[in-house]
């Protein structure tokens, strides 16, 4: 492939809302759910301090929420990545795995949940800190989800770019990142600077240290903000961003301790921005599966269309050769089975080439539709099919019909066509146009009927069993008949055109 031809390429990139820009009603929704979180910062802002009740199971509660949704979360941005081939959206993904992962220990050291100083062998700085670093390790993984972004959009253009990430790998590099900050939060409580005086009370340091997860969510929020253009779900890590940096103001920063007013509110607005993302992302995901229902609807619809467009003659809106061809095939097949009749009219237009001569072609194609729909309106059952054999000759397929009824039907269209009046100067046989009819029918009998006749057109060499085409043979050697005998008449195929005869017995 050529240099020009690389660079022309394009990568498929599905309508999500990762690649496309939110829609005005959603950009309202996002400015609202903004202007509640900050209303709700402010107003709680003089009561952070406040002592409320120790509630060691709202914790509970809180950490498992957390937990399913971005777990859930990781999963549908995984999913989105590895559709896209977009680096950027699985190092996103792992940010969200990341937290999934470290809140597990959190739940589980927390004091007074499951044990009265956690499980895990955890001390009294350990829970602080995995919430330290569960704040402060999303926005890294927020800032490389933007740096790689970045480079995405300005190597859109080359198809060699879209090599699909694999999962497992991220899977994996962020559950390694996970277990070693938590292990660092569990083995080095001694060593890491102190945030907690008791169970519940916050010392100093604590606020110093929240700083840096604190600036870590601004900086990301920052970055996020300048990546240009923003797609929807860019709006809605800036909502998650924002509503983390109040978070920890109101539950790390501005507070005095566990089970302060401060500590509550923060993690329910915490709990809020982890949503978000998660709502965005199945409200999508639903849309998407409308869409893709719609555009299989409308597939199908063009698919059946154009199957019903290729069966038909572009002429006389007929069926074309190659449908009746089809459709005798399947109706002698099934007659073999069955036991059933089956007939066919072989009909050709009396002296129209004589028609052409004198009138022009487009009064011939004219005849011809006219011709074609009387013969169709001359059928009776919804089996029957009339089709444009070829040139002026047409045939119609009748199936479960005996040979008396076949001859009355041809019959009832020979005298349709000559009802129509249609001037033919040229005619030797009438002053208006009017056709010939062979017919011939094949009655398969109690040989025919066999399981092992039922198989005939299995093994197209076994050239003793009767064949389609003998039908269509008789039927053409009967119009013959019918044009050698004056045309504008009904001609019925001998009898033992069509031959049954089982291998090895006799005529």
């Amino acid at each position: 492939m050529s240099n020009n031809s690389k660079g022309n390429a394009r990568v498929f990139r599905p309508a999500l809302m990762s690649t496309h820009a939110a829609g005005p009603r959603e950009v309202r929704l996002i400015r609202l759910i903004v202007l509640f979180s900050v209303l709700l910062f402010v107003a709680s802002l003089p009561f952070l301090r406040t002592p409320l009740p120790a509630f060691p199971a709202f914790m509970a509660v809180y950490d498992a929420a957390l937990f399913v949704v971005y777990l859930i979360t990781a999963v549908l941005l995984y999913s989105h990545g590895h559709t896209l081939c977009s680096r950027a959206l699985m190092l996103l993904a792992d940010g969200f795995l990341f937290v999934a992962c470290i809140i597990v220990p959190h739940l589980l050291t927390f004091p007074d949940l499951f044990a009265p100083t956690g499980l895990l062998g955890a001390g009294l700085q350990s829970t602080a800190w995995l919430y330290q670093l569960w704040h402060g390790g999303f926005p890294l993984f927020v800032l490389l989800y933007v740096r790689q972004a970045r480079r995405e959009r300005r190597s859109a253009g080359t198809a060699s770019l879209a090599v699909r990430p694999s999962v497992s790998r991220h899977i994996v590099a962020s559950l390694a990142v996970a277990g070693a900050a938590s292990l660092i939060a569990l083995q080095q409580d001694s060593v890491l600077p102190v945030l907690m005086k008791d169970w519940t009370v916050y010392v100093r340091d604590m606020t110093v240290v929240s700083m840096l997860p604190w600036a870590l969510n601004l900086l990301a929020l920052w970055m996020l903000w300048r990546k240009r253009p923003h797609a929807a779900l860019d709006l809605w890590l800036l909502v998650t961003l924002i509503t983390w940096v109040l978070e920890v103001s109101m539950a790390a920063l501005l507070n005095a301790g566990r089970y302060d007013l401060g500590f509550y509110v923060g993690r329910v607005n915490g709990l809020i921005a982890a949503s978000l993302v998660l709502i965005a992302l199945l409200i999508e995901n639903g849309r998407l599966y409308a869409q893709l229902g719609r555009a299989h609807e409308r597939m199908q619809q063009r698919a059946d269309e154009l199957e019903r467009r290729s069966a038909l003659d572009g002429l006389t809106g007929v069926a074309n050769r190659r449908h009746f061809d089809l459709m005798l095939g399947r109706e002698w097949r099934r007659a073999l089975r069955s036991g059933l009749p089956l007939s066919l009219l072989m009909i050709d237009v009396d002296f129209f080439k004589h028609y052409n001569d004198r009138y022009g072609h487009l009064a011939g194609d004219r005849c011809l539709k006219e011709v074609a729909a009387a013969l169709a309106g001359g059928t009776r059952r919804a089996s029957d099919m009339v089709a444009r054999y070829g040139g002026e000759e047409f045939a119609v397929l009748l199936p479960d019909t005996p040979a008396e009824d076949a001859l009355r039907l041809a019959e009832a269209m020979r005298a349709a066509v000559q009802q129509l009046a249609v001037g033919h100067e040229g005619s030797a046989v009438s002053q208006v146009v009017t056709v010939s009819v062979g017919v011939a029918t094949v009655r398969p009998g109690p040989v025919m009927a066999t399981r092992r006749f039922a198989q005939v057109n299995a093994d197209s060499s076994t050239q003793s069993l009767p064949q389609f085409t003998q039908l269509v043979d008789a039927a053409d050697h009967a119009l013959y008949r019918a044009k050698d005998g004056g045309r504008n008449r009904v001609e019925v195929a001998e009898a033992g055109a069509i031959i049954y005869q089982m291998p090895g017995s006799a005529r």
